[in-house]
């Protein structure tokens, strides 16, 4: 899935998680380090490793790639081009492709900025490689500035989001765009499996997954 815009620097940003859902919030981030970077090109990966819908990740990963990829179409109105990715395997050619052009890493996870700290280390070694990260850019989530920048409705998380949806609470709503809001409310199934108990947490599924 992508959008296409009026290209602005040479930066190649690229950055990988959940969003489950995406919200305005994880928008918000993005666009802060796009434009922190001057950079002309966002790739996001989602994560399509588990294959099944649990309570912390309700949706697939190509559903979250495909609300992604229309929020940014309909609702955000950006100047650089978004690259939706959903990774279905560990060693999935289609992330491999998007690391050719070397992009800076950004997280506000501390353990992702340290596992592509590794991982930029790791292609370094592998000169015969071609695809690698050219850095990892990591600001800690307690950091209010990207959700300064918007206007938009940003005090939340995916975590809340869920659980608004589960307690049919209407206010999730103002937190997502419209096509992430319309994908919620087509997908029955995983707002059901929202509300169950959580048997693991949120990445035990995906190394079961690999490992079976």
């Amino acid at each position: 899935f992508s959008a296409r815009f009026v290209f602005m620097g040479n930066e190649s940003l690229v950055t990988r998680g959940r969003y489950q859902p995406f919200g305005n919030h994880h928008f918000a981030v993005s666009d802060y380090f796009m434009d922190k970077h001057d950079a002309d090109e966002l790739n996001i990966v989602t994560e399509g490793l588990s294959g099944e819908r649990t309570p912390t990740s309700p949706f697939y990963g190509d559903e979250v790639a495909e609300m992604i990829g229309a929020a940014f179409d309909q609702d955000y109105d950006v100047d650089y081009e978004v690259n939706v990715v959903c990774q279905n395997e560990v060693f999935d050619d289609n992330v491999f492709a998007l690391l050719e052009d070397d992009p800076v890493y950004f997280t506000r996870e501390d353990s992702h900025a340290k596992a592509f700290g590794f991982l930029e280390l790791l292609y370094d070694l592998a000169f015969w490689n071609d695809s690698s990260i050219q850095d990892v850019d990591y600001e800690p989530r307690k950091d209010m500035t990207p959700f300064e920048r918007v206007d938009l409705p940003v005090e939340t998380s995916s975590t809340s989001i869920r659980e608004m949806i589960d307690q049919s609470d209407d206010d999730w709503r103002q937190y997502v765009s419209d096509p992430v809001e319309d994908m919620i409310d087509e997908k029955d199934e995983a707002r059901r499996v929202m509300g169950e108990e959580p048997e693991d947490g949120k990445y035990v599924s995906i190394v079961k997954n690999f490992l079976i």
